[in-house]
């Protein structure tokens, strides 16, 4: 029997200290100029988007959205308020460094393989 005593309960902040808005703005610097980023409700998701031109191509100026879908993968859609997105693409766990980030190095780490996938797929 589980009691709540024996539920893994860490202190908040000490297990994920930086929430998905703060890698999506790792990404968008990861990016380099142009790029901006901003948080989603309660930083669980984040915008990344181009702040200048030319817009995203293949996105029609839209901005990218970063979040985690409900199988618990990492992913990057085009972001649209009207339409829900079809282009959906996973970031792969291989492609992730080992660890959720603890420092801003870790965090720039995270950033760039976040931007890897939005090369690959939206800029080429």
């Amino acid at each position: 029997m589980t009691t709540t005593t024996d539920l893994y309960d860490p202190v908040p902040g000490t297990e994920y200290i930086y929430v998905l808005s703060d890698y999506a703005r790792a990404a968008a610097r990861a990016l380099g100029s142009g790029w901006g980023a901003e948080s989603g409700f309660l930083g669980a998701w984040g915008l990344i988007f181009r702040t200048e031109e030319p817009a995203l191509a293949s996105t029609h100026g839209r901005s990218l959205r970063l979040y985690v879908d409900a199988e618990g993968d990492l992913c990057v859609e085009i972001h649209d308020d009207v339409m829900p997105s079809t282009e959906r693409h996973w970031i792969r766990t291989v492609d992730l460094p080992d660890c959720a980030p603890r420092t801003p190095e870790a965090l720039a780490e995270w950033g760039e393989a976040i931007a890897t996938v939005i090369r690959r797929h939206y800029l080429a």
